[in-house]
């Protein structure tokens, strides 16, 4: 069984489908292989009887004017196609002491905090200026390279200073800069989970661009949840000539005299292409996949010392009773038991379940068809390590991992107390559970390939991104990297919907590059 294509993209989560949908557009025969049954890897959504539950999209930030995703989103037409509703909150924010509304008017945001914290007005103003700056910063940059202006090392300096500091600092020591009140500082970082570190190691650069682009240009959520998107690409890949084939899992990717020629899959396809794009995880593309013998040793080295990011446990919960609306609870709750983000990642180290930070979100107001009627969806979400209590109970032993009553045991005490924690402050939760699915990191690993069912590819400190981290580029000349791994790393709004594309195909007739 063989196939000929101009390009082949391996992996359909966002990343691979966004690039096959650029190149779909530009005229070429593109070929994507995903070894799952279906699109979007993590922004893959279910239903569970008559309960729909994205695997983790809770909502995507940039997709208003002047965002990070709107351009691309544009370009392909994914928003003929999909209609998304700003999150108006953007989220809720639960602490000891005080309940934050996380406003969608970013500056009814930052009155609330003023007015809580009055001492750290001008401070915390001053903060969220040089977020925005580094925001534009990075939005320049990439105008820049659009219009093939690039700057030397000493311009960089003079026409983008924030980012060139927020890049080479922590979030912890950026915040140090500007306000003294850990209360604050901790309601501020309320979104680090979503970088996966704590803010002494988290990067500055990392944070302010996720919540600039979150609270100044919206958090959304598309209507139909993360499974609108992909059949949008889906349907605009296939109206471009372009095929998905589904259960290919891709087991090779030859190389020949520095190029790579073509791949082959666990279904014995063998399909060869001119470009090749992994959406799949670098490391396992690289040394596995091509093999460290194609690949420059320093090059190999760095892959496989770069830190994996950690990943995440869901409790998704269907639920009887529409609780969500009897509370009147927002799409998004962040909740932490105390005000030290640095304890708390240590208790997700530790598998301190009592101790880590959650977050609940039900999606029944922006997607009322993700429950019935008078019921709800809700997920528990917390970010998890891989290797706690021996992987899970299973001590390494993956293969039928989910027969492991050591491993079933740890899933459902683990979501037991984060049910328990999350009925605090929804009362009666427990009671209304008629549906109760359970994801860990070996879930993940199982459903995406990603090593250590990492969910942010390498982890987002500040000696593993922007110039620390893997560039699109390959030592293979014509094998391109996309999603989470590459730069610049983050939320899928930046990475999975390829805002960097610096690589060109040999143009078509009449066709433009791409």
């Amino acid at each position: 069984m063989s196939e000929q294509s101009e390009a082949i993209v391996i992996g359909a989560g966002l990343g691979g489908l966004s690039a096959a949908a650029r190149l779909a557009k530009a005229g070429r025969k593109v070929l994507v292989l995903e070894q799952s049954s279906g699109p979007g890897g993590y922004a893959h959504g279910r239903y569970h009887d008559d309960y729909y539950f994205d695997f983790s999209l809770h909502s995507m930030d940039g997709v208003a004017p002047g965002g990070w995703a709107y351009l691309t989103l544009k370009q392909l037409g994914v928003l003929d196609r999909v209609r998304f509703e700003r999150l108006d909150p953007y989220y809720h924010a639960y602490y000891p002491d005080h309940k934050i509304v996380a406003h969608a008017n970013p500056f009814a945001y930052e009155s609330e905090l003023i007015r809580l914290f009055p001492d750290d007005a001008n401070g915390l103003r001053s903060l969220f200026d040089e977020m925005m700056a580094i925001y534009r910063d990075a939005h320049r940059g990439r105008v820049d390279h659009a219009l093939e202006r690039y700057p030397t090392p000493e311009e960089m300096l003079e026409l983008h200073p924030a980012i060139i500091r927020g890049v080479r600092e922590s979030w912890a020591d950026m915040m140090a800069r500007h306000i003294r009140n850990s209360q604050l500082k901790a309601i501020v970082s309320a979104q680090w989970i979503y970088g996966g570190l704590a803010p002494s190691r988290m990067n500055a650069a990392a944070v302010a661009l996720l919540w600039s682009s979150a609270h100044y240009f919206g958090g959304f959520y598309p209507h139909g949840g993360s499974m609108a998107i992909n059949r949008a690409l889906e349907n605009i890949i296939r109206e471009g000539g372009g095929d998905i084939l589904y259960g290919h899992r891709v087991t090779r990717v030859h190389v020949k005299d520095g190029l790579a020629t073509g791949v082959s899959t666990n279904q014995g396809l063998e399909a060869t292409a001119k470009v090749f794009v992994s959406n799949a995880n670098a490391p396992d593309t690289l040394l596995k996949l091509v093999g460290t013998e194609q690949l420059p040793s320093g090059y190999t080295n760095r892959v496989k010392v770069t830190p994996l990011s950690l990943s995440s446990f869901n409790v998704y919960l269907g639920l009887d009773r529409d609780l969500t609306t009897e509370y009147d609870l927002p799409h998004d709750v962040l909740i932490a038991d105390d005000y030290d983000p640095e304890k708390q990642y240590e208790a997700i180290q530790n598998g301190d379940w009592d101790k880590v930070p959650y977050m609940m979100v039900h999606t029944k107001r922006t997607n009322p068809e993700s429950a019935p009627e008078g019921k709800a969806a809700v997920t528990i979400m917390c970010l998890a390590p891989w290797s706690y209590c021996n992987t899970w109970g299973t001590d390494g032993n993956l293969e039928n991992y989910s027969e492991n009553a050591a491993y079933q045991d740890l899933k459902e005490t683990v979501a037991a107390l984060l049910i328990d924690r999350a009925e605090q402050h929804v009362p009666g939760l427990r009671d209304a559970i008629c549906i109760k699915d359970i994801a860990t990191p070996l879930t993940n690993a199982r459903y995406t390939l990603n090593r250590g069912g990492s969910i942010y590819g390498f982890e987002q400190s500040s000696e593993h991104m922007y110039l620390g981290r893997l560039n699109e580029e390959t030592p293979v000349d014509n094998l391109f990297l996309a999603g989470a791994w590459t730069l610049p790393g983050g939320p899928i709004s930046r990475v999975a919907l390829g805002i960097r594309w610096r690589w060109s195909l040999p143009p078509v007739s009449g066709q433009q590059t791409t």
